[in-house]
């Protein structure tokens, strides 16, 4: 139970989309992200990351309206299974009530139930404190790198 309602998690469909796209927009406007989306783009962005693999997205539905949201793709890695995490969000008043480890937990039973989780991850957020909670760390033998690549010609 989430605030008087019962959370149902189930697959994301592309119907679900601009519900997701609008709950994406104010979470990330929220500290520490405050970026500004137009529900035009989230909803572009989530999309294209729905298209990736479809069976291993979720939501978390209670009281009719969207409260969380996992958007991943799953592959095969050296006899295991992993699965990347682009997005998991959930509404500000939903959070530390089990909706992100529900979702987590359904994907990872959809996959088999020992599934190794990657995601990266803003360090400032209140998620990271949950992801640490759920036994995520930093791994010792890879770095995140970012940078622009510019085309030639």
């Amino acid at each position: 139970m989430v605030s008087g309602h019962a959370v149902e998690i189930r697959r994301c469909a592309a119907r679900d989309l601009p519900g997701c796209a609008r709950l994406f927009v104010d979470v990330f406007a929220e500290p520490p992200y405050r970026e500004i989306w137009q529900e035009a783009e989230a909803l572009e962005y989530l999309s294209r990351l729905h298209e990736l693999d479809p069976r291993n997205c979720y939501v978390a539905i209670s009281g009719g309206a969207i409260v969380g949201v996992l958007l991943g793709y799953h592959y095969p890695w050296r006899g295991r299974t992993n699965y990347h995490v682009h997005e998991l969000f959930v509404r500000a008043d939903r959070r530390r009530t089990g909706v992100g480890r529900s979702l987590l937990t359904r994907a990872a039973a959809a996959l088999g139930g020992d599934v190794y989780v990657e995601l990266v991850a803003h360090r400032d957020a209140p998620a990271a404190a949950f992801y640490h909670h759920m036994g995520f760390g930093e791994p010792r033998t890879y770095r995140l790198y970012v940078g622009r690549v510019r085309a030639l010609g």
